[in-house]
């Protein structure tokens, strides 16, 4: 079993990824455009793990209950499940998602739990019934993925 070295871990900054071209030296942190660490926290992995699931952070509990809501519903409440970032979708209903990250983690990350939450929902027990509203809007939807106006599909919108 090997031991932890006391001394602070560094990396080196390669320019062009070159291993011998060293630019500077780099000690663990959070990168700049995210929330800091806790004041104490230790700068190692475990210390990392800890600001991922802590309150502090509530985009781990964001991103987790989102992809949860797209395996039972089809479509997660932010669309672009890939992409929780700038250039990522907006989410549907922002109160609900941050209602159900913050449940989801105040009651331990209980994944079962949220499972069992969403399918005994008043959303889930809904009829899968097609209006003809809905089929418009499915219309226009794929043609718009097809063709995006003004080439195709213009009878449609």
């Amino acid at each position: 079993m090997s031991e932890e070295s006391p001394r602070l871990a560094y990396a080196d900054v390669l320019t062009r990824g070159m291993y011998n071209q060293r630019t500077e030296r780099v000690r663990p942190a959070v990168p700049h455009f995210l929330p800091p660490l806790p004041a104490g926290a230790s700068l190692d992995r475990r210390g990392l793990a800890q600001w991922v699931v802590g309150a502090s952070n509530p985009l781990t509990a964001r991103v987790i209950v989102n992809r949860m809501w797209q395996e039972i519903f089809g479509v997660g409440i932010v669309e672009t499940t890939e992409d929780f970032g700038v250039v990522g979708a907006r989410p549907s209903h922002p109160e609900l998602l941050d209602w159900l990250a913050v449940d989801f983690r105040d009651h331990g990350w209980d994944v079962k739990r949220l499972y069992k939450k969403l399918v005994m929902s008043a959303t889930y027990r809904q009829s899968t019934r097609a209006t003809p509203t809905g089929w418009r809007r499915i219309r226009i939807i794929v043609c718009w993925l097809a063709a995006p106006l003004p080439y195709g599909c213009r009878d449609v919108a």
